[in-house]
């Protein structure tokens, strides 16, 4: 093991798109402080301003008369809020949006644990729609254009100008500046993932059709869209949809375009008709962009889009008692239901509908290579699930990537791990997914290849590898930090802590010791994935002696090893809880060695490392080298001589003794020594008297 210091440097349920958070209730406690700047009071909750997966509560800046008011947002203890975000939004307060001021973990005292705590300016007036299902009065042209697309254009145009997707944009995350209602501002973005609590209404088909957790950071295009639809549900009143599923709205829209699906039969003034048909368009290559609805704005009239009808058969194909027309839309019911699409693949009448009926002899081509390839020819067997993924990206390439309940846009299946981590399912079928190389599927399957798709299709093949390696430091924990860069730290041991950053697990640990030293070891597969995720470039021998579980000693200090290289990369300096914690696991350690003297000069090493809480002291002090080989040494030094010993032993307990042969041998010698005394004592008495 000695091998490790010298290579290191040392200089319960899937969450959904509107689960609530547990707690945080406003239970009271003492003020909280973030930033040094800012104080939130947890006994002052504001339930107008919560969010979908965030609290609000009553929050004022310190030393700071006469400027904007500010909120607090307490996020989601299971997610984790686009951090990345929060130090380009505040250079943009003077816009109507709700911008981020300060994050900080922080001890949250409603739920005895430390939460990440967001202050945000405050918005004025009430929220355009209360709830998503609320109705409320239609607003009529004047008022849309004056009080949400004028004000709100500056905000969406600076988003774009700095490649910021806003990912929330919908009717009631809009809200009024002011209590005058004169003007309207975009709510927060960054409390939870992109597009997790924007409902299916909001999102592009492309998006809909996956999880709200696999949605992704979409674009400005999709952020138009949202907006397009934010408008439409204002000229209505409400959602005019908001009593169909999500898999009704997205056939709503495959079948007769978002703009029908929302507007109907209603008759619209032509201004904003064009706007409308703009931002709806369900071909994101068609759709308005920021410079076009910045030209209507200012009055200019532009080409009215037409939707975009989709190749219609000449007869349906019927799935789960329903006509489906087009490729698109019998795509996604397949993606629906599953095991009812597996066994309607058994056989030919897919190819023989899309060769005949649609007339699409390319895409009938590749159906057939792909359901006849592994099948040999016809067969009346239900398809594989990696089969029918395969069919649904033949059907439509444009869809997210779909395998069984897992569906996400190609660059979100890691969101989808990470919000749907306590699923055991998602879990698995996440593994799968990438182990039958779906990833790589699905981009041969795209008509073009765009230059982000090497960097992710290289990204995949290295989760791969970490799911091939199912040691600790490896598996889906890897995977789930290493696509995750904010992600909290999901160890049982840390589930008051909201660890997010490096920075923050070794005092989270040394936290833990307050109250007496945790019988368990600090180190699980999580907080070796998170550790190793964060810290780049940790050396292999380190990983390899955390997997040896069939050496105690080895491992044991393999995990010593870890902590102490995090340790040494963002301290602290002194962690003498930490330190005691992992001596008490150094017992087997010190008894690995043979030599009382040695146990007892490592006993006071350990101590001394314990009391300077120096983790690489301690490292060093267990795993000494050189100590090593002199006790090897001497222990086999002490062997040989014990084993001769008792070969001697054993030979005088059998009568060796005694034994003619012994007793001869012996006579002979006794015989021959007593005769060269006798001579020389004769010899010398001779020469005295001669000379004497």
């Amino acid at each position: 093991m000695s091998d490790l210091a010298e290579d290191v440097s040392f200089a319960d349920l899937p969450r959904s798109g509107g689960r609530r958070q547990r707690g945080s209730q406003g239970q009271g406690g003492g003020t909280v402080r973030v930033e040094g700047r800012f104080e939130v009071e947890p006994g002052f909750p504001l339930p107008a301003l919560d969010q979908p997966h965030a609290h609000a509560f009553a929050a004022a800046a310190r030393d700071q008369a006469g400027g904007r008011p500010v909120y607090a947002l307490v996020c989601d203890p299971l997610l984790a809020p686009r951090r990345s975000l929060m130090s380009q939004l505040p250079t943009m307060g003077r816009l109507p949006l709700a911008v981020p001021l300060a994050y900080e973990t922080v001890f949250w005292p409603p739920d005895n644990a430390r939460r990440g705590v967001l202050i945000l300016t405050k918005p004025e007036g009430d929220r355009v729609q209360a709830n998503p299902q609320a109705s409320f009065a239609p607003f009529d042209e004047d008022a849309l254009i004056r009080k949400v697309v004028q004000p709100l254009m500056p905000a969406l145009i600076e988003l774009g100008a700095r490649g910021i997707s806003h990912r929330a944009i919908r009717a009631d995350n809009l809200f009024f500046r002011d209590g005058a209602r004169n003007e309207c501002m975009l709510g927060e973005c960054v409390s939870a993932p992109a597009a997790l609590d924007q409902p299916s209404v909001y999102e592009p088909i492309e998006s809909a059709l996956a999880l709200p957790a696999g949605r992704g950071l979409g674009s400005t295009s999709d952020d138009l869209y949202a907006f397009g639809v934010t408008l439409a549900i204002l000229l209505r009143g409400g959602n005019p949809v908001a009593d169909m599923t999500d898999e009704q709205i997205v056939h709503a829209k495959l079948n007769r375009g978002t703009y029908a699906t929302l507007i109907g039969k209603q008759r619209l003034p032509l201004a904003i008709t064009e706007a409308l048909r703009g931002l709806l368009c369900d071909e994101p290559i068609e759709r308005w962009g920021l410079n076009d609805l910045e030209m209507w704005a200012n009055g200019r009239h532009l080409s009215p889009k037409q939707p975009m009808a989709l190749t219609r058969a000449s007869r349906p194909f019927e799935f789960n008692e329903k006509d489906y027309w087009n490729c698109r839309s019998l795509s996604a019911a397949f993606g629906y239901h599953w095991d009812e699409a597996c066994r309607t693949l058994a056989g030919e009448e897919l190819i023989t509908w899309v060769h005949r009926s649609v007339g699409d002899e390319k895409r009938a081509e590749r159906l057939a290579l792909l359901m006849r390839g592994s099948q040999g020819g016809t067969s009346s067997e239900p398809r594989s699930d990696r089969q029918l993924a395969r069919v649904l990206m033949a059907l439509d390439a444009r869809a997210p990537l779909r395998f069984r309940q897992l569906s996400a846009r190609i660059d979100s299946l890691g969101d989808v791990l990470a919000v749907h981590y306590a699923d055991q399912s998602i879990r698995q079928i996440f593994a799968e997914t990438i182990g039958n190389r779906l990833v790589n599927f699905w981009f041969e399957a795209q008509p073009g290849m765009r230059p982000e798709y090497a960097v992710l299709k290289k990204g995949y093949e290295q989760l791969g590898f970490f799911l091939m390696r199912q040691r600790i430091g490896y598996g889906l924990e890897r995977c789930l930090y290493e696509e995750n860069e904010f992600w909290p730290c999901l160890s049982p041991l840390l589930s008051d802590a909201y660890v997010t950053r490096i920075e923050e697990l070794l005092p989270a640990l040394e936290r833990l010791t307050a109250n007496g030293l945790p019988e368990r070891e600090p180190v699980d597969r999580h907080v070796a994935a998170f550790a190793v995720a964060r810290m780049r470039g940790t050396p292999e021998r380190i990983l390899t002696a955390l997997g040896r579980d069939d050496d105690e000693v080895v491992r044991r200090l393999g995990v010593v090893y870890l902590l102490a290289e995090v340790q040494r990369l963002v301290g602290p300096a002194r962690l003498p809880g930490l330190a005691a914690w992992l001596g008490q696991s150094m017992a087997p350690v010190i008894e690995s060695y043979n030599s009382r003297e040695i146990r007892q000069t490592l006993a006071l090493e350990l101590q001394a490392a314990v009391d300077g809480g120096d983790l690489y002291h301690l490292a060093l002090a267990m795993d000494d080298g050189k100590l090593r080989q002199d006790d090897e040494r001497g222990f086999a030094a002490a062997q040989a001589e014990y084993t001769a010993i008792g070969r001697e032993l054993a030979w005088i307990e059998q009568g060796g003794l005694t034994r003619p042969q012994f007793v001869f041998a012996k006579s002979q010698q006794i015989a021959a020594v007593a005769a060269g005394c006798l001579a020389s004592i004769t010899l010398l008495v001779m020469t005295m008297f001669y000379f004497g």
